[in-house]
């Protein structure tokens, strides 16, 4: 609710974060460009230093996939409300500093970050260069191992069904160890 994600931004600033992000998701079903100022007025009250526009992605295997798929993605409001975050957050004085692309995203639009001067996000940047590496953990995650030497990505998925991701929980973790350890030792050997 916007109660807890106010209360988690308080929290956040309470115990010290200097930089804290805001995602904006553009594309939603209802979405309209009052709905937009409202979160806009929430930014503006807020005050984040970084905040991401991401523009709806149709997934595989969501509800929306077979249904409204045409519909969802393909929206003149949608447009007008990406248009209105970027000028926003462009007048506040934050800039763009990376963007990034996915498959059956709304409006054929891109993903992008917005920050203050000095508060752009590493991690994002480290994750569109493919050159972070991210532990999956629970049922139907992902852990990306960054191999620098090979410019790659190495995937290990977890199985989305809760029992075989139990069973097999020791067997991944065994997988991840083994990568981590094979990439370390080539650079260090």
């Amino acid at each position: 609710t916007v109660k807890d994600i106010i209360r988690a931004f308080n929290e956040a600033r309470s115990v010290g974060f200097r930089t804290i992000n805001m995602d904006l998701i553009s594309g939603l079903p209802g979405e309209d460009i009052h709905s937009a100022e409202n979160n806009l007025a929430w930014i503006n009250q807020l005050k984040p230093e970084n905040v991401t526009i991401h523009n709806l992605s149709i997934k595989r295997g969501s509800d929306y996939y077979n249904e409204n798929y045409v519909n969802l993605t393909q929206s003149d409001e949608s447009e007008k409300v990406n248009n209105l975050y970027r000028k926003e957050l462009e007048r506040s004085g934050m800039g763009p500093y990376y963007l990034y692309r996915q498959k059956n995203i709304s409006n054929n639009e891109d993903n992008c970050g917005y920050a203050y001067p000095g508060h752009e996000c590493l991690y994002n940047m480290n994750i569109i260069e493919e050159i972070q590496t991210i532990i999956g953990f629970g049922a139907g995650s992902v852990t990306k191992i960054a191999d620098l030497d090979e410019k790659r990505i190495h995937r290990i998925p977890n199985n989305r069904n809760l029992k075989t991701y139990h069973d097999k929980i020791k067997s991944n973790h065994q997988i991840i160890k083994q990568t981590i350890e094979h990439i370390g030792g080539r650079r260090h050997g």
